[in-house]
């Protein structure tokens, strides 16, 4: 008996590419004071980071559709939570 994997939000994963993008343009982004960053969730959330934010590296998503604030420690800890830029 085969067991298949589920595609759920657990195991799915974005591209590398994407991982590394994110990464990467978290600190080289020409925003300015008021504006935000758009991310995305593997889970189909959506959400934003403020430009403040960004500054003092706070990792704050703020979901867009429930203002639900999720906080991480570091960069690399809100991409393995799912979040990447949209």
């Amino acid at each position: 008996m085969i067991s298949k994997k589920k595609n759920t939000s657990e195991n799915a994963r974005w591209s590398d590419e994407l991982i590394s993008q994110t990464s990467k343009l978290m600190f080289n982004l020409p925003l300015n004071i008021g504006q935000s960053l758009h991310m995305k969730n593997i889970n189909g959330k959506f959400g934003k980071i403020s430009f403040k934010d960004l500054l003092t590296e706070k990792w704050v998503v703020i979901n867009k559709a429930t203002d639900e604030s999720y906080c991480y420690s570091s960069c690399d800890e809100m991409i393995r939570g799912g979040w990447v830029i949209d």
